[in-house]
């Protein structure tokens, strides 16, 4: 199956972008509720069309197709065949298998996911799909390797690193994980980890530096976005593209290496950017 590996093939495929498409997805919303959470079905809109997905396992957009469909976007647009990519909180699977098929069997992936439960739905996303470029650890990234207690979410996308936590997990710093030949440098990491980014980055150090891989962050609160930003100021030359909810303070960092693909990024975007150096 063709998968679309530039930004602006991604946004044409999004059934929200044309009006039959629109009308389709509006439809198949209101019955969403209908389809048992058990049933394994393909993915039916864009990059992650024809994944095979059990409905139950997240929310309905995946199984759509237009699940967090900037990031869908931001991966596609600087994620290369044969490139190495991390996937810090990887939940269960939707943007690990999305990687893994942009990155194609000449690439590798990395996925991180510390809750037990999405562990297991992820494992059973990748047997179901037969995808054997992935390696996953069940386990979180941080600041520092070793073990913290973590707070599982209302629902299983907002588990969070967390002193008050009730279960204790292992954490990895990818810097120790690359150092000692553990998992290949990466070129590509995506942060999606519930308020905890700026630890991620702070693992990351030397990697960051030497390495220059493409970030794609969600980020999670007013403080966790500029603490994101203050980092990245630190370490990188590269431009950065971010935009934040005036209201929540969520948002989305993305610097990328290839300066080619962040011009088109942020040229494209009606949305307010700012570049930072």
């Amino acid at each position: 199956m063709k998968i679309a590996r530039d930004w602006r093939a991604v946004r044409l495929a999004d059934p929200e972008r044309w009006p039959v498409k629109r009308f389709v997805s509006r439809a198949l919303r209101s019955v969403l509720h209908l389809v048992p959470g058990s049933m394994k079905l393909p993915v039916l809109f864009g990059p992650m069309r024809g994944v095979k997905w059990m409905v139950g396992s997240s929310v309905r957009s995946c199984w759509l197709g237009t699940y967090e469909r900037q990031t869908q976007e931001l991966l596609a647009a600087c994620t290369k065949t044969g490139q190495v990519a991390v996937d810090c909180g990887a939940n269960v699977g939707f943007f690990t298998i999305m990687l893994s098929r942009l990155v194609g069997m000449s690439g590798r992936v990395i996925a991180f996911e510390p809750l037990t439960a999405n562990a297991r739905q992820l494992r059973e996303h990748l047997e179901l799909n037969d995808i054997r470029n992935v390696s996953f650890y069940e386990a979180a990234t941080g600041a520092e390797t070793g073990r913290q207690r973590f707070a599982p979410g209302d629902s299983n996308t907002q588990g969070r690193l967390a002193d008050e936590g009730d279960l204790e997990v292992e954490v990895h710093a990818l810097d120790d994980l690359v150092a000692s030949g553990r998992i290949p440098p990466p070129d590509v990491v995506k942060i999606d980890v519930e308020g905890a980014e700026r630890d991620v980055l702070e693992g990351a150090r030397r990697t960051l530096v030497t390495q220059r891989p493409s970030l794609v962050i969600a980020t999670h609160g007013w403080r966790a976005h500029e603490a994101c930003l203050e980092l990245l100021r630190e370490l990188r030359e590269d431009p950065v593209w971010h935009q934040r909810d005036s209201v929540s303070g969520n948002g989305m960092i993305f610097v990328a290496r290839d300066e080619v693909v962040f011009k088109e990024w942020s040229g494209s975007q009606s949305l307010q950017g700012k570049g930072v150096k």
